[in-house]
């Protein structure tokens, strides 16, 4: 019978949260260049830390990275078979060597965008350890700080022919205006094409 056991009255107790602090290896999703237009190339950057000042490297590393279908993946500053991009949408990175440095070897990610909007990029799955614990266990999971990154797309490159001034990005549905240099020749403009 609890009635006995807790007579009415009131019992205080502290309540202390636990630590907000990732402890070990963190990862951080960046967009370099969050403000694009259609066809420019976006950076995404995947910085890794570690919450231990004295651990300042790693060299094993995993990670899932997932992307909206206006971008096209391009390229990164990993070898070429560190990162798998044979199913769209989603890479897989992996890679394990000579140490790297914590907050500045970032692994860098570059998307061209094909269209207006606000795409993601963002890492799903992540692991980071460093070379000494490579014999005695798997990387462990790194903690996602910041998981995903937007881009934010919002405009179309205009080229011109030398002869027409004009401004070089146009928003959709915005009237764009452009003027010849020398008014005082006639020209017939053909051939202008949006999207190629």
């Amino acid at each position: 019978n609890y009635a006995s056991e807790f007579p009415a009255k009131s019992i205080s107790v502290t309540v202390t949260p636990a630590s907000a602090e990732a402890k070990g290896y963190s990862m951080e999703v960046k967009a370099e260049n969050p403000n694009v237009v259609v066809g420019d190339d976006a950076k995404v950057s995947l910085k890794i830390t570690n919450s231990d000042s004295a651990v300042a490297t790693y060299n094993a590393y995993y990670a899932e990275v997932t992307y909206d279908s206006s971008l096209t993946y391009k390229s990164s500053n990993l070898a070429a078979d560190a990162v798998d991009s044979s199913k769209a949408g989603t890479l897989k990175i992996t890679g394990y060597g000579a140490d790297k440095t914590c907050g500045k070897d970032n692994i860098d990610l570059l998307f061209t965008t094909t269209k207006v909007g606000t795409p993601k990029v963002a890492v799903t799955s992540a692991k980071v350890d460093a070379k000494a614990n490579a014999s005695e266990k798997d990387a462990p999971a790194a903690t996602l700080t910041t998981a995903e990154a937007t881009i934010t797309v919002g405009g179309y490159k205009v080229t011109l022919p030398d002869a027409f001034d004009g401004a070089a990005t146009v928003n959709p549905g915005e009237t764009y205006t452009f003027t010849a240099k020398d008014i005082s020749k006639k020209y017939d403009f053909t051939g202008s094409t949006m999207g190629g």
